[in-house]
């Protein structure tokens, strides 16, 4: 079985030979022998998919099926009175029960996979037969589950003629006019659902972005669509007539992963944060050095620094702090990178000039103190700390970081770090020479 980036829930099964990349199992869901489930996927609670079935990327499976605009799944649904026909039937005590040849099921709320079914425009759907609960040409013929598309929604009235041309006769070009912008509205939705997804590349999307921003800035007039390929496998034709290829500000991605620390209530497992913080840089195509930047300034707000505070007040309250988030920073810390920009998140943090935490940080000895604590709780690494100085020496000693790096607590502890690394350094060295000797 490969497992790569992905949630995977209780009571999901996996079989040998599959594979899950960058995708979420929902609970009780099935993954048959050597089958592939590419990034972007999320498959719903009881879905199977088949043995030896390849999904497409960011497919989204469930059991329950929403009811669009009028007979837009007129194939699929049944009217609302044969519905409850069909759900008396189905819920009679026994007498005179009607199978209709074939076991059913109602769909409750647990089966609910990307949270349609709680819109009250969703109905419940009661299977009658596998073949109708089921897209067998996507999930095989022993499969089990339904695709779920992205309904239409009031966000994209743009689309629609809003004049009263349609009281006049048209001719064929205006049905091709409506053909292509249905086509439009329909890629669109298709490609905010995979911006939502796990795996999802936003890079191509966002230059595009940037350069129609650009754009409207220097004419400042309207400018036409045109297609562009957003590296998820799909060309969408991008206007202004649609919000989200209008002018935007680029996402500040530290700030948002600190803004997700903060509103994280630490009564439930620092494990749940974790996860939220993986889907998040998944979907920004952040980092973990990103991560871990945010976090920490998060650590540092909630402490509530004041002007007043004593280094010894800052201490126990940082220690206090780590107690809790310890796990997470060690956990997204996977080398000397991540812990060197924990150590940058410190120096973001000291240099701030705005409120008292920038002012009490910069003070001696508050940025040796937080350092040294990161380094004795085994979160960052003698090798990364000892790297970061190395950074700093060779750098600007008139920046605001080389002048933290240049104070004399600071200083004490790298010359500390430094000879106890050299001691350690002897002592191996000592220990090789006896044993070459014996």
């Amino acid at each position: 079985v490969t497992l790569i980036n992905s949630h995977i829930w209780e009571g999901a099964t996996v079989e040998e030979n599959a594979t899950v990349t960058e995708s979420i199992l929902c609970n009780e869901c099935v993954i048959k022998r050597g089958a592939v489930v590419p990034r972007g996927c999320i498959i719903g609670r009881g879905c199977v998919i088949g043995k030896d079935v390849t999904l497409p990327e960011f497919t989204r499976v469930t059991l329950c099926k929403s009811e669009g605009e009028e007979e837009e799944f007129g194939d699929f649904e049944s009217s609302s009175e044969e519905e409850e026909e069909e759900e008396e039937d189905c819920n009679d005590d026994g007498n005179g029960n009607t199978n209709n040849g074939g076991d059913t099921g109602q769909l409750t709320e647990e089966d609910d996979v990307d949270g349609s079914c709680h819109d009250h425009s969703v109905k419940r759907v009661e299977f009658t037969a596998l073949s109708d609960a089921t897209d067998h040409e996507v999930v095989g013929t022993d499969g089990l589950g339904w695709v779920w598309t992205p309904p239409t929604d009031d966000d994209y009235d743009a689309f629609e003629n809003d004049d009263d041309s349609s009281d006049y006769d048209t001719d064929n070009d205006d049905d091709d006019d409506c053909d292509r912008k249905d086509a439009s509205k329909n890629a669109l939705l298709l490609e905010r659902m995979k911006a939502q997804s796990i795996g999802y590349d936003a890079t191509a999307l966002f230059r595009k972005r940037m350069m129609l921003q650009r754009e409207y800035e220097e004419e400042n007039d309207d400018f036409s669509g045109e297609e562009y390929d957003t590296g998820n496998g799909d060309d969408v034709t991008s206007s202004l007539d649609y919000p989200s290829v209008a002018p935007v500000r680029p996402v500040d991605v530290v700030k948002e992963l600190k803004m997700i620390c903060m509103d994280h209530s630490t009564l439930h497992p620092v494990e749940n944060l974790r996860i939220e913080l993986n889907s998040f840089k998944f979907s920004q195509n952040a980092t973990f050095s990103d991560c871990v930047r945010g976090a920490m300034l998060a650590i540092l707000e909630r402490i509530e620094i004041t002007s007043d505070m004593s280094p010894v007040k800052l201490l126990t309250s940082f220690k206090s702090e780590l107690a809790y988030w310890g796990e997470l920073l060690q956990k997204l810390c996977h080398g000397e990178e991540e812990e060197q920009s924990l150590i940058m998140a410190l120096e973001t943090a000291a240099n701030n000039e705005h409120g008292v935490s920038g002012k009490l940080l910069r003070t001696e000895p508050s940025f040796r103190i937080l350092l040294q604590t990161l380094h004795d709780e085994e979160i960052v690494s003698e090798e990364a700390v000892l790297a970061w100085a190395t950074l700093r020496r060779d750098g600007n000693s008139e920046s605001p970081q080389g002048k933290l790096f240049a104070q004399e607590s600071t200083q004490e502890f790298l010359v500390w770090l430094e000879e106890d690394s050299d001691d350690d350094s002897d002592e191996g060295s000592d220990d090789d020479s006896d044993d070459d000797s014996e």
